[in-house]
Formats: C-alpha cells, sequence, structure tokens
C-alpha cells in the first residue's frame, strides 16, 4: 500500500467514525449525592418512609425531605430533579398513597424510551448516573450475574428480570413530564400511568433535613 492509498484508508475511516459515534445525552448540573439543607421559611418537610428513591446506600428512605413548594414558579423544570408529586388518577397500581417522590427524565416534547434498562432521549443515549433503571442498587450487568438472592424467591427474581426487559417509546406532552423513581419496582411513576401532568407536581425536593 503506498502513502496516498494509505491516507486515502485512514481518512475514510475516520469519516465512517465520525458518522457511526453514538450520540449521548449528559447531565452533568445533577449530583449524584443528595445534599443536607435547612429548611426554608416557605418549604414544607415530609417524612418519606418509601424506598422508590434507593440507589446504592438508604439515600432518601426514612429521611425528612425539605420540599420547596413553590421552587418552579421561578425555576424552570429540569431533567435529574426529584420531586414530590400527587399520584394522578391514571394510576391503576394499588396503593395507599397520596404522593410520592421521583426524578424528572423526559421533558414535554421529548420522547422517552427504555431498551434494556437503558433510558433513551430522543433515540440519544442518556448518559449519567440515573441513565439505567436499577432494581436494589443494581444495573442490568451487575443484577445478571446474580444466581440467586436469599432476599427473593424464584418468581421474585423473574419479575426483576423482566422489568429489565420492559420496552417502551412514549412522547411527553405539553404540560407533562416523565419521571422514574431511582428504584422504581420500589415506587410509582411514569411506568406505571404515563407522562405526569405538571399540575400534580408539588414541588421540587431539595435536599435531606439537616
Amino acid at each position: 500500500m503506498n502513502l496516498k492509498t494509505f491516507i486515502i484508508v485512514i481518512t475514510l475511516l475516520l469519516i465512517t467514525a465520525a458518522c457511526t459515534k453514538e450520540e449521548v445525552i449528559v447531565d452533568n448540573a445533577t449530583p449524584e449525592d443528595i445534599p443536607f439543607v435547612a429548611a426554608g421559611e416557605d418549604d414544607e418537610v415530609i417524612t418519606f418512609r418509601n424506598d422508590s428513591m434507593v440507589r446504592k446506600l438508604a439515600e432518601l428512605y426514612d429521611k425528612k425531605l425539605v420540599v420547596s413548594p413553590d421552587y418552579y414558579k421561578t425555576h424552570e423544570m429540569q431533567r435529574g430533579d426529584i420531586i414530590q408529586f400527587r399520584i394522578p388518577d391514571s394510576n391503576t397500581i394499588p396503593t395507599t398513597l397520596e404522593s410520592d417522590v421521583s426524578r424528572v427524565i423526559g421533558l414535554e416534547g421529548e420522547t422517552v424510551s427504555l431498551k434494556k434498562g437503558q433510558i433513551y432521549i430522543n433515540n440519544k443515549r442518556l448518559d449519567t448516573f440515573y441513565g439505567m433503571l436499577m432494581v436494589d442498587g443494581l444495573r442490568i450487568k451487575e443484577f445478571s450475574i446474580i444466581e440467586k438472592d436469599p432476599g427473593c424467591a424464584a418468581d421474585c427474581l423473574q419479575t426483576r428480570k423482566q422489568f429489565f426487559d420492559t420496552k417502551l417509546e412514549v412522547k411527553v406532552p405539553t404540560g407533562s413530564v416523565f419521571i422514574i423513581a431511582d428504584n422504581p419496582l420500589r415506587g410509582l411513576g411514569s411506568m406505571d400511568f404515563g407522562p405526569l401532568d405538571t399540575g400534580n407536581v408539588l414541588g421540587k425536593v431539595v435536599g435531606i433535613k439537616k
């Protein structure tokens, strides 16, 4: 191969690589660690006893959370925000709760899809710490190597495996958001009742009460 041919081949390879490069959406603004904050005069403090927002540790489990009811009067809702929301009438999952806590994944006008536990926004991979479904702190690759969980019977394990195989594609309508909890099998969200009307958002969870 002469030099001219070599340069042409390398150029074509670089062009092909550039054309096939995966598009991603990143979120460098949302911290993975939940901050401890003092409650403001207009904030509300709720005791959250659900484990739907547990990742590796008991991050929000049995904690007093500071919720700002007026936050979105002066701020735009952002991907990654943790919100308290009123459970909508469209929910068909039996629950005694009137409200729950979850994370904003998709914004109005976006298409949210799920493939093998990975979340995509407008066909772009969501590349952030909450970009993949988790069950009890495990992502699909981590969970797949577990042969036996002493706290989970065979049918329980099968349910969890099927959960990772969930496929969906939903266009978020105007005035709505798509929410998924960090431990979604233990909570309610848009995988259960579809996009959430922002009128059901009760406030932003700004942190854990000091």
